[in-house]
């Protein structure tokens, strides 16, 4: 093997709508409003749309939401919280 570089263009993977969606796990339609209201990151190549997998990953990071424990140490909201007013059997 000879120490030159490689001519060889490294190819990415691009998603389309449908396999964005099930990368995604939502559906078509979800992906097609996000879409359009330019809330996930795509590419427009021509008239097709295409998503690149690191770009959806990097998506998904900053969509994460933060649990913070609540100051009694329960992690998940209390449904109410005043008594509830139905009859115990």
């Amino acid at each position: 093997m000879s120490d030159q570089p490689s001519n060889k263009v490294e190819r990415r993977r691009l998603l389309n709508k449908s396999e964005a969606a099930d990368f995604l796990g939502v559906d078509e339609r979800w992906v097609n409003r996000a879409v359009f209201d330019k809330r996930i990151p795509y590419l427009r190549l021509g008239n097709m749309i295409r998503f690149e997998p690191e770009a959806l990953d990097e998506y998904l990071e900053q969509s994460r939401v933060k649990v913070v424990p609540r100051p009694d140490g329960r992690f998940s909201p209390r449904r109410r919280d005043k008594p509830s007013t139905k009859p115990t059997r």
